[in-house]
């Protein structure tokens, strides 16, 4: 596999996905609005999570004997790698849906051009394009592009998957190409270089995807955060449908709810249940068989470090930008867009930095790995918090501290159950995601972990890349069960401290 046929290979499966991820996206947004009772709201929230938060490499480890069976079937292979590509990153496109900006012209002045008798002035194919960008068209470009700019540059998945297959049958990825001789290249000068045409294509992407945030007018559904230029907050609005109208899509007795419904159910259920299935009947077998040594307590204990201090700089990072009042829009694309390029683009470029003699007191220490993972989990902690408006005090907060004031003890106790609610509750959750998402990276974890201080996952990781194991399945059921026991303990530990 050369790097050129890498580039072309993922460009073109890179595009496929992020078209069909924004289809599927807005029909599964649509069933979203039309979801009337918060339990099935909640269930489909969990369906949506699921596969975010399901490590990729747990994915490709689980299907690596099902990648190993489809090695005769080159087509085969890349369909199965591109479905689970899909369902795995349809719920980012399903979040811009569902959370992006209006576009300037909204669904009522659509429909007022399309009644307009004189239309001589919107004739043309120039015009058409233009009216469609700034109209229904535009969320799903913003859609697509999130989509691509993850789907591009996938390495963690695709290298498993590649490995099953022998690395002899199809030019997966250049991720792959430079993960495999980054260690190779002469100098990190020379492997900066092979990155230059697939990071060219990623800032074209993010520049577009710019362009096309600056055509807004409105405000992010829900949220109460004005995307204009020192706007205040406004108070959070229903759910729209895609362009600002206030509406709720009837779905009826269509195929619609019930086929894309399907569709989340068998998602869920193939990039989430199953895997973790397969692999936890694997461990039953190989639990015995695990060492008994305190080396598992030391990368673990890592793995918490690096997953907790990138949460708390990721969060800090958001903050500070949904706090700026002025240039509000360049502070949060600047946050946001070297973690947009991947965490195998932006590790090297981390590297790059660590290594110049400035920083030498920096090199071999956490702080490179960090410092990564903080800006690769900076655009997902913006819109996280955005979504959960942390940053903003409404007047029902206001209200609720005041209460904390009071004399009588009933008032008090009442304010500390609404401040948890509405403020507590949200960061900590947001936090934990970020958590866990840190936690599981492996390519950054791989490029820039200092001397005797590996996390789990760079071990584990290592190990996948040979064969499918008993004991190796145990080691995989034990480093995800750690940031689910301390999420758990977490959040119970918080809401006692916070209510007394």
């Amino acid at each position: 596999m050369t790097l050129e046929a890498g580039i072309w290979w993922a460009l073109g499966r890179a595009v496929v996905v992020a078209g069909l991820a924004a289809l599927i996206g807005w029909a599964v947004a649509r069933l979203w609005r039309a979801i009337k009772t918060t339990w099935a709201r909640r269930c489909l929230a969990v369906a949506l999570i699921a596969p975010l938060l399901t490590p990729a490499a747990l994915v490709g480890y689980a299907y690596g004997s099902l990648w190993a069976l489809a090695v005769p079937y080159p087509a085969l292979n890349e369909a199965l790698y591109s479905t689970v590509l899909l369902m795995r990153l349809t719920p980012v496109a399903v979040g811009v849906w569902l959370l992006a900006p209006s576009p300037p012209i909204d669904p009522a002045a659509a429909h007022a051009r399309r009644l307009s008798a004189d239309t001589s002035r919107v004739r043309g194919v120039a015009s058409f394009l233009s009216f469609l960008i700034r109209s229904r068209l535009r969320t799903g470009l913003l859609a697509a592009s999130a989509v691509f700019l993850l789907a591009f540059s996938d390495l963690e998945m695709a290298n498993l998957f590649h490995a099953s297959a022998g690395r002899t049958t199809i030019a997966y990825s250049w991720t792959i190409w430079v993960f495999d001789n980054q260690v190779l290249a002469p100098t990190l000068t020379h492997a900066l270089r092979s990155i230059v045409v697939p990071m060219a294509i990623q800032m074209a992407v993010l520049l577009g995807a710019m362009e096309l945030l600056t055509l807004t007018r409105g405000e992010w559904a829900g949220t109460g955060f004005s995307l204009r230029e020192g706007g205040a907050p406004v108070a959070p609005s229903e759910p729209r449908v895609e362009g600002g109208a206030q509406s709720t899509p009837r779905l009826g007795r269509s195929l619609a709810l019930p086929v894309t419904w399907a569709y989340v159910v068998v998602a869920v259920l193939f990039t989430s249940i199953l895997p973790l299935v397969l692999v936890s009947i694997d461990a039953l077998r190989g639990v015995a068989t695990l060492p008994k040594h305190d080396w598992y307590l030391d990368l673990l204990r890592n793995s918490v470090m690096y997953g907790v201090l990138a949460a708390i700089g990721a969060l800090g990072l958001a903050w500070v930008a949904l706090r700026v009042r002025r240039g509000r829009w360049w502070v949060v694309l600047l946050v946001c867009a070297p973690g947009l390029l991947g965490s195998l683009v932006l590790a090297l470029a981390v590297q790059a930095v660590i290594i110049q003699p400035a920083f030498d007191a920096v090199y071999d220490t956490p702080i490179g790995l960090v410092a990564a993972h903080t800006l690769w989990l900076a655009p997902v902690a913006v819109l996280l918090c955005w979504s959960v408006r942390v940053g903003r005090v409404d007047t029902s907060l206001h209200s609720a501290r005041l209460l904390r004031k009071s004399a009588a003890v009933r008032p008090r106790r009442a304010a500390r159950r609404l401040a948890w609610a509405m403020r507590g509750r949200p960061i900590f959750w947001v936090g934990a995601v970020l958590f866990v998402l840190a936690y599981f990276e492996a390519v950054a974890a791989t490029a820039l972990y200092p001397t005797g201080g590996d996390p789990m996952i760079v071990r584990v990781y290592s190990f996948m890349h040979f064969n499918q194991a008993f004991y190796l399945s145990a080691m995989v059921v034990l480093m995800m069960a750690v940031p689910v026991v301390i999420v758990g303990v977490g959040a119970w530990v918080l809401r006692v401290l916070w209510r007394e």
